[in-house]
């Protein structure tokens, strides 16, 4: 995949929280494209002259090549990050999904900052004694697309419909996952990772019909396919949360949390968030010894 890209004349930070995902714009004076074959084989391809570079980092190659490609077509860092969640509820299942959520903080070229809040939130506890929240995921991707995307939010799901309705090859990760849960969750109702009672394996292809029927409902209706349609009906039949709960899900707009770390301004995530730990740990680290080379801390953070 590659890695870093020229683009012309934008910078915009974007940090997807929960799916992790990553879109860094930003100013240099040459860009370098690289090429992973694995994770142990990084090539330098290329070396040009350039005013700005980009890069999509993500958990499955399939969504990063997805991203980049709608990043090349003209699309932003929203557009990109739409593109690479989405695809990521298809190959990483186990982690990412339209049940989940998450946050978006967003840092323009002005140096203007944004929170998008989309985390799952607790039901009415009234017929509803599970630990199932409320999915905000729907919600999240349509909000932002909605202030920041650039791109028709059809097309932006058009990648993740096609992997769901054509099948993609089941990589170790997602066959070793799926082994692991087979005796935590209900693996006879969810035939289609589990084909004749075992989990499906590294190099069969995985295809996921029902998930890609509810993707083109969302493509055609939005979030009322999932707040308010048939989806809606089938969680809270599945989940025994209220359907007025689901119906009244709200995304939250916060202020991002800002702190100083060696002379650097850092934007965090806010509560109930983890960000308040992250500069805390920054800070405890500035009464500690700074090491150089590969013991280096500020060269990971």
């Amino acid at each position: 995949m590659n890695f870093l890209y020229k683009i012309r004349g934008l910078k915009l930070l974007l940090v997807v929280s929960v799916m992790l995902i990553t879109l860094i714009f930003y100013s240099v004076e040459y860009k370098f494209i690289f090429h992973f074959t694995n994770k142990d084989n990084l090539q330098k391809k290329e070396i040009t002259k350039g005013d700005y570079a980009y890069g999509v980092s993500a958990a499955h190659p399939l969504a990063v090549d997805e991203g980049m490609k709608i990043l090349r077509k003209g699309g932003n860092a929203i557009d990109a990050a739409i593109v690479i969640s989405y695809m990521l509820g298809v190959v990483e299942p186990y982690a990412s999904g339209l049940g989940g959520g998450g946050g978006m903080l967003i840092l323009n070229e002005h140096g203007k900052s944004n929170f998008i809040d989309y985390r799952e939130i607790a039901p009415s506890p009234i017929n509803n004694p599970g630990n199932t929240g409320i999915p905000g995921f729907v919600a999240g991707m349509e909000f932002a697309h909605e202030k920041y995307g650039s791109i028709e939010m059809a097309e932006l799901l058009k990648p993740s419909i096609f992997y769901a309705e054509n099948g993609f090859e089941v990589d170790d990760i997602l066959s070793s996952r799926l082994a692991g849960a087979y005796h935590r969750i209900y693996s006879n109702k969810l035939n289609i990772f589990y084909p004749d009672g075992d989990p499906i394996n590294k190099g069969q292809k995985l295809i996921q019909e029902k998930l890609s029927n509810n993707l083109k409902n969302i493509q055609e209706k939005g979030t009322l396919a999932f707040y308010q349609g048939d989806i809606a009906k089938e969680l809270n039949k599945m989940t025994n949360i209220p359907l007025r709960d689901i119906n009244k899900y709200q995304v939250e707009e916060r202020k991002p949390l800002i702190g100083q770390y060696r002379g650097y301004t850092v934007y965090t995530a806010p509560p109930p968030f983890s960000g308040v730990t992250l500069l805390q740990m920054l800070k405890q680290t500035e009464l500690t010894n700074t090491y150089s080379g590969a013991n280096n801390l500020e060269v990971y953070i």
